[in-house]
């Protein structure tokens, strides 16, 4: 089972859903879960992949992250908001 949070590092709600998320990944991790965040921007320095390998280690994500700058990956899941 795989979790994917769309977040953005601006976002201060997307902030605060972490420590759910990495706890999560640790109690469920070993049972099959997992959690994979999707990181697609909305402002321009979003962009910036140095910024976002700051966020993640700053808010202390403990699961795999990828970059959306194109938005490809939240096009395909038909997200709107």
């Amino acid at each position: 089972m795989v979790l994917v949070d769309f977040w953005t590092y601006s976002c201060m709600n997307c902030r605060r859903t972490v420590p759910n998320l990495n706890r999560w990944q640790a109690a469920y991790g070993l049972h099959g879960l997992q959690v994979i965040g999707i990181h697609t921007r909305e402002f321009g320095f979003e962009r910036v992949r140095h910024n976002v390998e700051d966020a993640v280690r700053e808010v202390g994500i403990r699961y795999p992250v990828g970059q959306d700058n194109r938005f490809q990956t939240w096009r395909a899941w038909s997200n709107r908001a």
